[in-house]
């Protein structure tokens, strides 16, 4: 049982980064892939991006599961 409860919860947060990398294309953020490819420098706006905006929403939807969960 408790391996189904990490299955959910992981798709959840796979769904909530799917739905964070498609808004930071839309708005034309660096991703991960793009910074750890070295295509460029990013702005540091894209900086805050990635290591402060991007980190709490996968950590909000991490919450979003287990409370759905448990």
């Amino acid at each position: 049982m408790v391996v189904l409860y990490i299955f959910f919860i992981g798709y959840i947060v796979l769904f909530f980064a799917i739905v964070a990398n498609a808004l930071a294309h839309v708005f034309n953020i660096t991703t991960w892939y793009d910074l750890l490819s070295f295509k460029k420098r990013p702005p540091i706006l894209h900086l805050f991006w990635l290591f402060l905006v991007y980190p709490v929403i996968l950590g909000f939807s991490a919450v979003v599961a287990y409370n759905l969960f448990f």
